[in-house]
């Protein structure tokens, strides 16, 4: 059973874990580089519960997750009490290792020209009340993402991490990788084949409709499942092409490693891969921040 570094697998506090996820917070407030903590973790042997060594945006992902100090981020993004968690760092430290990773100085090394990248969800984010679709934008301190006809408002950061969670949810499953690795067994040229038959079948359909051997219906049917053959055959390719950065058959952890270490470009060519949409809905109209957040998936 998976569970988070610093619990065990019931719930309940790992005494062990969590001094060493104090330390570590320490460490971070206290002026101490990520990159000196992956040295010192890894040089003591500490490990992930998933037995890696750890790296800076691991820690750094634990050390700010809400969970740590037992809240939770809502539906509008407050943040509250999460009566299911024991926490392991009270709320002042906690938000003073946020605020020292959020500190200017930590990012002035960080390529600006990462920052003119698109997002990653650019183009996909669609309003639940008039369809549309939703843009980011600065609201003080934070950003929020919203449409044009101004319904429905959601905070960037809540909406990116629950897509984020299930994305990685689904790539990391069984079914997906099992999936992954027939498609890798057939190769992209096999499905290049099944592309090549699905333009010459849809071809062959508007022949015989032309010389009026089929009636409109049946040409319409038959054209829509060529299309839908293609289009298969298309995201097998692509799927494909996320694997060539990944070890020969991929397990859940090669995943997670590749995404704590890809740039945002290639992390948004992975959620491209398997999300067609994604539609936020008002807060009155879902119970949860899952609810509100609804994926349609390819």
């Amino acid at each position: 059973m998976s569970r988070a570094y610093g619990w065990t697998a019931d719930g309940s506090v790992d005494s062990v874990e969590a001094d060493e996820l104090r330390d570590m917070a320490e460490w971070i407030v206290g002026g101490g580089s990520g990159k000196s903590l992956v040295a010192r973790l890894n040089a003591d042997g500490v490990r992930t519960v998933s037995g890696k060594p750890w790296s800076a945006p691991v820690i750094k992902r634990a050390l700010t997750n809400p969970r740590i100090a037992g809240k939770q981020v809502t539906k509008d993004g407050a943040l509250v009490d999460n009566p299911n968690v024991e926490p392991i760092l009270d709320e002042r430290l906690w938000k003073r290792v946020c605020d020292r990773y959020a500190d200017p100085d930590r990012q002035q090394f960080v390529s600006r020209r990462a920052n003119s990248e698109p997002w990653l969800l650019s183009g996909m984010v669609r309003c639940g009340h008039c369809g549309g679709p939703m843009y980011p934008h600065w609201n003080g301190n934070y950003k929020t993402v919203s449409a044009r006809c101004g319904q429905v408002v959601i905070q960037q950061k809540p909406m990116l991490r629950e897509v984020v969670e299930q994305v990685l949810a689904r790539v990391t499953s069984p079914m997906w990788l099992d999936a992954l690795a027939a498609a890798e067994d057939n190769g992209a040229d096999h499905y290049r084949a099944v592309i090549d038959m699905s333009e010459e079948r849809t071809a062959a359909i508007m022949v015989d409709y032309g010389a009026g051997r089929i009636d409109k219906s049946v040409a319409d049917s038959a054209v829509a499942a060529a299309a839908k053959v293609k289009a298969e055959a298309e995201q097998k390719i692509a799927e494909i092409g996320f694997a060539t950065g990944l070890p020969a058959r991929p397990t859940a952890d090669d995943v997670i490693a590749w995404w704590e270490a890809a740039r945002e470009r290639d992390r948004r060519a992975l959620v491209q891969v398997v999300v067609d949409s994604v539609t936020v809905t008002k807060p009155e109209d879902a119970d949860s921040l899952p609810d509100r957040v609804r994926i349609t998936w390819k």
